[in-house]
């Protein structure tokens, strides 16, 4: 699960990377599957709450400053994705929606990646 989960977040980075590139510095205003080849967002399976969790959610950060914190996530902590892109798009984060630890590298967090 942890390998696949990173390896996931890798494609969203990427697909973000790419539209970054063709649209001259300008982070997409939402992730959604408009960026992705397939026009779907990534599913990610990691735990929340302790239970598996399988999910293409994404959830928006609500400071909009292109970061996201431990706090934010655990504000949401479903699953799935979370983006955070500035107002003038040109700085971004996507992270794994979940605080659970991740069983295969203990003493890291999903959303550490």
């Amino acid at each position: 699960r942890s390998s696949e989960a990173r390896a996931q977040l890798g494609s969203v980075r990427s697909a973000i990377g790419i539209y970054y590139a063709k649209n001259h510095g300008k982070y997409p205003a939402q992730l959604d599957g408009t960026i992705f080849a397939d026009g779907n967002v990534p599913e990610v399976e990691v735990t929340v709450g302790g239970a598996v969790n399988r999910s293409s959610t994404v959830t928006a950060a609500g400071t909009q400053d292109g970061s996201i914190t431990a706090t934010e996530v655990s504000n949401s902590n479903v699953g799935g994705w979370m983006y955070d892109v500035n107002s003038n798009h040109t700085k971004a984060d996507v992270r794994i929606n979940s605080t659970d630890e991740d069983e295969a590298n203990p003493g890291h967090y999903w959303y550490e990646y």
